[in-house]
């Protein structure tokens, strides 16, 4: 028997975030910023046409100068397992593709990604000259053209961002532990999702999420039920949309 795909659960909270993080006796955290890229050409219908396809391109750094760690990441989500052709149909996980159920309240989607490491100053380099296809390497963009729903030119492609990160990792929640948290910050929303990542199949993961949320509600916390993801709803804020 084949074994499961990893799942990502992921809990956003409700209300004020100061208030849920210092009910969750979380720090400073470790800061970082993260951009999205798509296709911002007027009239368009959809807008944010890559994203309505089901492909995020994002970009990530933390620290700055000679000692910034960077990345680029193609994600396809959600993704059909009949989209990852060969060799993404075979090829093992790693720390730079995944294959992953993403879970979140009564949301379930499958998700596939590439992940690539940047030198430092590349994302500020690509952002500063427009080539932005310079931040995604060829693996990246092979898995993008070979197994993403439709065709991407990444010289079409523009920056929303960034917006201002902070993570936590390996945090407890009442009796949960190894949670990893993150906040948003940009235009007036401010996030802060709580995730665990389960190994042991969709019928373990589903008792893991109920106690995940229970332990949310046990600290106080409101749980946003809101079914999109939050990148969805911070691209539509940079984007104008809403």
């Amino acid at each position: 028997m084949a074994k499961p795909n990893p799942i990502e659960v992921k809990v956003n909270i409700a209300g004020n975030v100061g208030s849920a993080l210092s009910a969750l006796k979380l720090g400073e955290g470790e800061a970082r910023e993260v951009w999205f890229l798509d296709d911002l050409t007027d009239g368009l219908s959809p807008a944010l046409p890559l994203l309505s396809a089901g492909i995020v391109l994002r970009l990530r750094r933390k620290g700055s100068g000679a000692k910034a760690k960077e990345d680029s990441t193609v994600k396809l989500r959600p993704c059909r397992r009949s989209q990852l052709v060969n060799p993404w149909d075979i090829a093992p996980a790693s720390d730079d593709f995944r294959v992953e159920g993403d879970w979140s309240h009564t949301r379930r989607v499958l998700a596939a990604s590439y992940v690539a490491d940047l030198e430092p100053g590349t994302i500020a380099d690509a952002l500063d000259d427009g080539h932005l296809k310079s931040v995604f390497t060829a693996p990246q963009r092979a898995f993008l053209t070979s197994c993403g729903p439709i065709g991407v030119a990444l010289s079409g492609i523009s920056a929303l961002g960034p917006i201002a990160s902070r993570q936590w990792k390996g945090v407890t929640v009442g009796r949960v532990n190894g949670v990893d948290a993150e906040r948003w910050t940009v235009s007036g929303l401010d996030f802060l999702e709580l995730s665990i990542r389960v190994t042991t199949g969709a019928e373990d993961t589903a008792k893991q999420q109920k106690v995940l949320e229970e332990a949310v509600a046990d600290c106080g916390l409101e749980l946003d039920t809101n079914e999109n993801a939050k990148t969805v709803r911070v691209m539509k804020r940079l984007a104008g949309m809403d």
